[in-house]
């Protein structure tokens, strides 16, 4: 327990803005080595892992808030972990994929549109871009 006090009290920024943005995810926050360790775990453990049943659209709206934090940081290590360990990974994971439009607005789809060209082919990446603007002209406020 000592050990725990001792880190809060000298917490990085961006575990605290995790501790504030993720109270579902205390316990990764804690376990983390660093920021991109956290995001990898994430991924591969909430997101993609086992565990993802439990993945509430409350749940997938706190990763955003977070990756949205860490990517208007000053801090280039969480800026780096949250493009290439989140944003990246957008388009791979189906059920984040399908409701897309609930957690970016089209601006910011446009703005982030290139990080998700890494993992689609071009041909893929078209595919990706109209499916989300095609489900966010169908949206009410959507802003088009």
């Amino acid at each position: 327990m000592l050990h725990s006090v001792g880190r809060q009290m000298s917490t990085e920024a961006w575990r605290q803005a995790a501790y504030e943005l993720l109270p579902a995810f205390r316990d990764r926050v804690e376990a983390a080595e660093d920021v991109s360790m956290f995001w990898i775990e994430l991924w591969d453990c909430e997101v993609e892992g086992v565990e993802n049943q439990s993945l509430s659209d409350a749940k997938i709206a706190s990763l955003f808030r977070f990756a949205s934090w860490c990517l208007l940081s000053d801090d280039e290590k969480c800026q780096g972990a949250a493009i290439v360990n989140f944003y990246e990974m957008i388009p791979t994971n189906l059920s984040i994929r399908q409701n897309l439009t609930k957690h970016l607005s089209v601006d910011d789809f446009i703005g982030l549109q290139r990080l998700f060209e890494h993992n689609l082919s071009k041909a893929e990446h078209a595919e990706f871009v109209q499916e989300f603007m095609t489900k966010a002209k169908s949206q009410p406020n959507s802003g088009i």
